[in-house]
């Protein structure tokens, strides 16, 4: 499956990769850190940051874990608020 057709197919989690990749665009600019320096503490390399920070690639479990610990915040920040849901 390709990106595109995950986007075709999950138009939410697309959504969702490009919320919390703002989040995290966010708090970079705001501590001034850059994409070399995120990839260097998640051990990636800053090709990889620059997809995950587009909204392009999403961040796993493990990567949100590690940007949180970076960021001194629990993942729960990283991510979009949940809706709330009537019956």
């Amino acid at each position: 499956m390709t990106p595109l057709d995950a986007e075709r197919m999950f138009p939410a989690m697309t959504a969702i990769s490009e919320t919390i990749a703002a989040t995290i665009r966010a708090e970079l600019a705001r501590r001034k850190l850059t994409q070399e320096g995120l990839a260097a503490a998640l051990g990636l390399s800053q090709p990889n940051v620059s997809r995950r920070l587009a909204g392009a690639t999403p961040w796993n479990v493990e990567e949100l874990a590690a940007v949180a610990d970076l960021f001194g915040m629990e993942v729960r920040d990283l991510l979009p608020a949940a809706k709330a849901v009537t019956t």
